[in-house]
C-alpha cells in the first residue's frame, strides 16, 4: 500500500512537472509573439515619421522655390511617384532626412540648399551616378563675404 501510494505521489508529481513546463513553453511563446509584434509596430512608426520628416523638407523646398502653382503642383506630383518607389526600399531609413531632400531637390531639377548640400549615399540600384552618367551640373558655390 505504501508503494503504491508513493507511486501515486510521484506520478501526480510528474504530471503537474510536464503541465507546468508545458504551460511555461506557452507563456513564454506568447511573450515572444508580443514581443516581434511591439517591435514591428515600432519599426512602422520609425520609419512613418522618417517619411513625414523627408515629405514635410521637401515640400518646404518645392514651395520655397516653385515659382508658380502649376510648378508647385507638378514638382509635388513629380516628387510623390519617386517618393513612394523609395520609401519601400530597404535602406531608406538609413539615409538621413537630409540626403533624402538633397537628392529630391536634384531629381526635381531644383537647386540643394546648402545645409543638405552634404554628401549624398547612392541607393540600391543606382550605384555610382556620376561614374555612369558623366558629372552633373556643379552644386551652387556658397558666396563668401572676404
Amino acid at each position: 500500500a505504501c508503494l503504491g501510494l508513493a507511486l501515486q505521489r510521484t506520478s501526480r508529481s510528474v504530471r503537474q512537472t510536464l503541465a507546468l513546463e508545458e504551460r511555461l513553453e506557452r507563456g513564454q511563446a506568447k511573450a515572444e509573439r508580443e514581443v516581434r509584434e511591439i517591435q514591428q509596430k515600432a519599426a512602422e512608426a520609425a520609419h512613418e515619421h522618417h517619411g513625414k520628416r523627408v515629405r514635410i523638407a521637401v515640400e518646404r523646398l518645392i514651395w520655397t522655390e516653385a515659382e508658380d502653382d502649376d510648378s508647385r503642383e507638378r514638382l509635388e506630383d513629380a516628387f510623390d511617384l519617386v517618393f513612394e518607389d523609395i520609401a519601400l526600399r530597404d535602406e531608406f531609413m538609413d539615409v538621413s532626412v537630409e540626403a533624402h531632400v538633397a537628392r529630391a531637390a536634384r531629381w526635381l531639377g531644383l537647386p540643394v540648399p546648402p545645409r543638405y548640400a552634404g554628401a549624398i549615399p547612392p541607393l540600391s540600384g543606382e550605384g555610382d551616378r556620376e561614374a555612369v552618367e558623366g558629372a552633373s551640373s556643379p552644386e551652387p558655390a556658397l558666396e563668401s563675404s572676404a
